[in-house]
């Protein structure tokens, strides 16, 4: 037995496979480039966990008296030192064999596919983890649990309190996805989510693996790109002055740029207006305003990693900011 591919329609139910399959799955029927990959459901984690449970909620009854990072940290530890057990690791082996390009061999990155996540509401959006190049069903083992503690991140359990729901987590799917070995990559927006313009594509890039943008470690490059012409209207070559990619060894690794790779723009404008084409055909396909995450590949080809819908799109407010890991406004 073997879990669907992000190209079987079963997984485009976001219910039972998460928000981040569920809408990559979109994404291939509807042609757009995505990587090879396959969905594990919401059950799954469900399953494996059940044993856990009584000792997960008794750590999360120590809410009242001890700080959220220690108990997340607890229950990361309670994952960790559970193995997934023999059946399902053939299960997700064999999925690897029949839906990657290369079989077991074939680098994977394995992303959280919360139910919610990547919805309208966003509500859980840059709360979970991800893996990435991971070589061997050993790291996937070890990713898959770390991903599904994620659940019980402190920012998670502290969202849930907050918003009084259950202490308890939501159902996590996951997604494994071939790893793109990212020359560029970076994330793009439908509209101007800073003017409110609803003309223009905004894109912003570095070299190699996009892991330093969105953790904002870095100014990336921004292209803005006419949405009507497909022509590239403005380049701001950011300082990137740290670059991520692929550790041979399995995982990633980052060091400092050169003083070339700061300086120099990470897309050529061809590339830019590409993404921008591609980005104004989703928001036409999907009816409303996007937010995505996208990598180009060493074979040169664009894929889309990730697509999430903006729910609102403001004017300019003096004490609001775009938040890029949440996909909100938030105060400033």
């Amino acid at each position: 037995m073997t879990f669907p591919s992000l190209a079987d329609h079963a997984t485009k139910n976001a219910a039972r496979f998460g928000g981040k399959s569920a809408h990559l799955a979109g994404l291939a029927a509807r042609g757009f480039p995505i990587p090879a990959g396959f969905a594990l459901p919401v059950d799954v984690v469900l399953a494996w966990q059940a044993p856990l449970m009584p000792q997960i909620e008794a750590e999360l009854a120590t809410l009242s008296t001890l700080d959220e990072r220690e108990v997340s940290e607890r229950i990361l530890q309670l994952f960790l030192s559970n193995p997934l057990g023999a059946a399902l690791r053939e299960e997700i082996a064999a999925s690897c064999q029949i839906h990657l390009p290369d079989g077991l061999k074939t680098l994977v990155a394995v992303r959280s596919s919360a139910v919610g996540e990547d919805a309208a509401e966003a509500s859980f959006a840059g709360q979970f983890e991800s893996r990435l190049g991971l070589r061997s069903i050993d790291q996937i083992d070890s990713a898959l649990r770390t991903v599904w503690a994620s659940l019980y991140s402190p920012r998670a359990i502290r969202y849930r309190h907050e918003a009084n729901l259950p202490a308890a987590a939501s159902p996590m799917g996951v997604t494994v996805l071939e790893m793109v070995d990212a020359v560029a990559s970076g994330v793009a927006f439908s509209v101007d989510v800073v003017t409110g313009k609803r003309d223009r594509i905004i894109i912003e890039a570095t070299h190699g693996l996009a892991e330093p943008l969105v953790q904002g470690q870095i100014i990336p490059d921004r292209f803005v790109v006419d949405k009507t012409e497909a022509r590239l209207m403005i380049t701001e070559v950011g300082r990137k002055e740290v670059i991520c990619q692929i550790d041979p060894k399995g995982g990633t690794t980052t060091r400092p740029a050169t003083e070339d790779q700061q300086s120099c723009a990470s897309l050529s404008s061809s590339k830019a207006e590409h993404i921008g084409e591609t980005v104004t055909r989703l928001e036409a396909v999907m009816g409303h305003p996007v937010d995505i995450e996208w990598a180009i590949g060493t074979d040169n080809q664009l894929r889309l990693l990730q697509v999430r819908p903006i729910s609102s799109v403001l004017p300019p407010h003096p004490q609001l900011i775009w938040d890029r890991a949440s996909c909100f406004y938030v105060p400033i």
